[in-house]
């Protein structure tokens, strides 16, 4: 059954810090096990990654294996509860907005190892800053949530304009105003207001009907359907993941050993929240029970951090 578009344009995509409904605790619980592994992770020097790492005691490893153990952690976890999905009713939607989870952490794993500092560096040649990059990313991501809901309100109506009016897109784009509001403040908080937009996008688009993802519409003045425009989230955050790549580059940062693991170990994390967010699509305690599976494993994951940085500080 289709959705009225009234729906889809939600108010909050109006703010500068919108807030989502709550998701589901074990998947906030999750969240917070990896942020608080992901120091400990990254503590790991270049040096140490050969040194020995007992896991269970038995056997012999290393702590570079120890980041692939945790990878798989949050695979296997995924696999979990994909399974769980047997039997259940998945909307058209989620493949799409797994995706777009999944290269949301992507970003993350990247942003991870970076300092404030390197969010206004200036990497010359009129390129754009970090700051800059991401307060693209998080405009276009409200955008495509909210324009999306005007094509909705069309769906009936017998012209096909080129674009959102004119003077729609100005009023839109008047709530935060400059653009750079949207990346203003640390990382931290930069990368919280990433995660706000995106969890209200998927919030209001995760129940939407093969009705509501053929509506016609706009990208580009290219014509399209807004299951198209679904489908940018992720595509187009892994556009400027690659561009902040880019820039990094471009300031002399060659990424670590250790720091490219930690990208690979959150894109399995974003793996595994895709598949839990789908189990999770009416929130509430219906999504506690197999979103147990992903705080299972980031305690896992938590465990080995704290194993390996404690084995490469040993002497």
């Amino acid at each position: 059954m289709s959705r009225n578009h009234g729906a889809f344009a939600d108010p909050r995509l109006r703010e500068l810090d919108p807030r989502p409904s709550p998701l589901p605790a074990a998947l906030v619980r999750a969240r917070a096990g990896l942020a608080r592994s992901t120091p400990l992770f990254l503590s790991i020097p270049e040096s140490e990654l050969e040194r020995e790492w007992g896991w269970t005691g038995e056997g012999e490893g290393d702590i570079r294996s120890a980041f692939y153990i945790a990878m798989q952690a949050f695979e296997s976890a995924a696999g979990q509860v994909t399974r769980s999905l047997a039997g259940s009713a998945v909307g058209p939607a989620a493949g799409s907005i797994g995706a777009a989870s999944e290269a949301r952490w992507g970003l993350h794993g990247l942003l991870a190892s970076l300092a404030d500092g390197s969010l206004d560096s200036d990497p010359g040649g009129g390129q754009w800053t970090i700051r800059r990059t991401l307060a693209h990313v998080i405009s276009s991501q409200r955008a495509y949530a909210w324009f999306s809901a005007w094509w909705m309100s069309r769906r009936d109506a017998p012209d096909y304009p080129l674009s959102v009016p004119d003077d729609l897109a100005e009023q839109f784009d008047a709530d935060i105003s400059p653009i750079e509001r949207l990346a203003e403040g640390s990382l931290a908080e930069v990368r919280a207001r990433l995660d706000a937009f995106l969890d209200l996008s998927r919030e209001l688009w995760l129940e939407s009907s093969e009705d509501d993802l053929s509506v016609r519409a706009r990208w580009m003045g290219f014509p399209v359907t807004t299951g198209f425009r679904v489908g940018r989230w992720s595509t187009h955050i892994q556009e400027h993941t690659i561009q902040v790549e880019k820039t990094l580059a471009q300031l002399g940062h060659a990424p670590t050993e250790v720091e490219r693991m930690v990208r690979l170990l959150y894109r399995a994390f974003g793996r595994m929240e895709s598949a839990a967010w789908v189990v999770g699509r009416g929130g509430g305690e219906t999504a506690e029970a197999p979103a147990q599976w992903s705080e299972l494993a980031v305690a896992e994951v938590e465990t080995i951090a704290a194993g390996i940085a404690e084995a490469a500080a040993r002497r």
